[in-house]
């Protein structure tokens, strides 16, 4: 992983924050929760592969982008997200190479942290495919430039950099910079 330091703001490397869920929840849902790791998704060359003992399937291809998006379950906006935006985006933009992984931090209530029955329910009514984890101790909100739910950042998995970060649901220029991330053309401000 990138050494330190680690920052919050765009072009800074994201501290390895590890979390506990599912990294393939649907097949996992409901069963033991494991650690994830940030550092899992690390991919300095661009064609790295998840090596045995990884979260996430042995052998499958790392991205060279990924979504990180914070939600709670009592937040309107996350369920709209949750349930339209993301799983189109997804279908679309794993094969070029981007993955997905939601962060739920919060339950039912502001400031009550989500737990393994929120997210059990969360991968059934929105038939998520990609990593879905808890941040009980909402380490990742000082990520958050704006602290708003949701939180969208896209990482640069090749640096582990921040390249965007937004409160509220993706738009135009956020996916348009997600691409260019893909395509490894996504321009750091200095």
């Amino acid at each position: 992983y990138p050494p330190g330091p680690y920052g919050y703001g765009i072009g800074s490397v994201i501290d390895p924050y590890e979390f506990v869920g599912y990294a393939q929840p649907e097949i996992e849902v409901a069963g033991p929760m494991r650690r994830i790791s940030l550092a899992e998704f690390y991919n300095p060359t661009g064609d790295g592969v998840y090596p045995p003992g990884s979260a996430m399937p042995e052998g499958a291809p790392k991205p060279v982008a990924l979504l990180l998006s914070m939600s709670a379950v009592w937040c309107p906006p996350c369920n709209y997200e949750a349930g339209t935006v993301l799983p189109s985006r997804y279908l679309s933009l794993k094969p070029q190479g981007a993955e997905f992984f939601v962060v739920l931090a919060d339950s039912l209530g502001q400031g009550v942290p989500a737990n393994q029955a929120n997210l059990d329910s969360w991968i059934d009514r929105y038939d998520v495919e990609y990593p879905l984890v808890l941040d009980p101790t909402y380490k990742l909100w000082p990520v958050a430039s704006q602290p708003a739910w949701p939180a969208n950042f896209i990482i640069d998995t090749r640096s582990m950099r921040i390249a965007k970060a937004i409160s509220g649901s993706p738009e135009g220029a956020f996916w348009t910079s997600m691409g260019q991330v893909i395509a490894g053309t996504f321009i750091f401000p200095e």
